[in-house]
């Protein structure tokens, strides 16, 4: 995951401490390579006595408890893996509200849980947004547009209903958050994003779309590069600025090697790829920078976003 957060399993605990913790996400689950990857990735959670059964990874458990107090904690939907966690703060009138995420591994369809931490001894569970069969939902951003608070979700797909592509939701009451548009993207989908409102008035959502060269390389897809720009100054109608990819559009070569990249498996390591995991935004909107996996951080002057460089 990109941000550091809460700890989660099935319980959503708020805590106090001087480290942060992150935990690795998945791909999405799709055909082929990706949908191995995703196998691959979900056994981690996996126990060898139960199938089926999932449990977060028993490591260094001592290490993590380490200089963390627990404050409160509330209990979260049973049938889903929990993602990301990002918080926003209201202010003095409805206060600090945390948004989790959901992972694809249980492919429960849940959504967003929003979780009003305003009480940090005891958080309650406000409303679950963004809820759609055959979807993972594990990565969200929330920013402030105009009167509107507007949450983006990654949708990644994980089941036969599922669709692929970016959520945008008005949270401005976190108790009744309400759908304003859907954006779709090639492949499986958004597996993390970024918002940001520049100093001229325009906001972006910054894309990681995994797998869309996988897709334009072996199966003729012509869908573009898996770092994507859109337009989301008009939450209700987002539009595409750009797309970048690392086969199409750069000469990178691949690691420990002398060729270009010319497919998205060419790497180093127990998962060689090169593909677009996370992307973030910098210098007030102006600078983007991607994680590409085995073809490292990329940095992305976005001055002009139409063009990226």
């Amino acid at each position: 995951m990109r941000r550091p957060a809460f700890l989660l399993s099935t319980v959503l605990a708020i805590l106090v401490a001087v480290p942060m913790i992150s935990v690795a996400k998945d791909a999405t689950k799709i055909p082929g390579a990706r949908g191995r990857f995703e196998e691959r990735e979900s056994d981690k959670y996996r126990s060898d006595a139960v199938a089926g059964a999932l449990r977060a990874p028993s490591v260094r458990q001592d290490a993590v408890r380490r200089n963390f107090r627990l404050v409160g904690h509330i209990e979260l939907p049973s049938d889903e893996v929990h993602g990301d966690v990002a918080l926003f703060d209201y202010g003095a009138d409805v206060g600090v509200h945390a948004f989790v995420g959901s992972w694809s591994a249980r492919c429960a369809g849940t959504g967003v849980k929003i979780v009003d931490g305003s009480d940090p001894a005891h958080p309650v569970l406000a409303s679950i947004a963004g809820s759609h069969p055959g979807e993972s939902h594990e990565d969200m951003d929330i920013l402030r547009i105009g009167d509107r608070v507007v949450m983006g979700v990654g949708a990644q797909v994980c089941g036969d209903e599922g669709r692929a592509g970016l959520l945008l939701l008005d949270v401005t009451d976190p108790a009744d958050p309400q759908d304003l548009s859907f954006f779709p993207t090639p492949s499986g989908g958004v597996h993390e994003l970024d918002l940001v409102a520049r100093p001229d008035g325009q906001v972006l959502a910054l894309l990681a779309v995994p797998f869309v060269e996988f897709d334009n390389t072996y199966f003729a897809a012509d869908a573009g590069g898996e770092f994507r720009i859109v337009d989301i100054s008009d939450p209700q109608n987002p539009t595409e600025l750009a797309d970048w990819g690392v086969i199409a559009d750069s000469s990178l070569p691949i690691p420990a090697g002398n060729d270009e990249y010319s497919s998205s498996f060419q790497g180093v390591g127990l998962f060689a790829a090169a593909y677009a995991h996370s992307a973030r935004a910098a210098d007030d909107g102006m600078t983007a920078y991607v994680s590409y996996w085995d073809a490292g951080i990329l940095k992305f002057d976005i001055s002009d976003p139409s063009d990226p460089q």
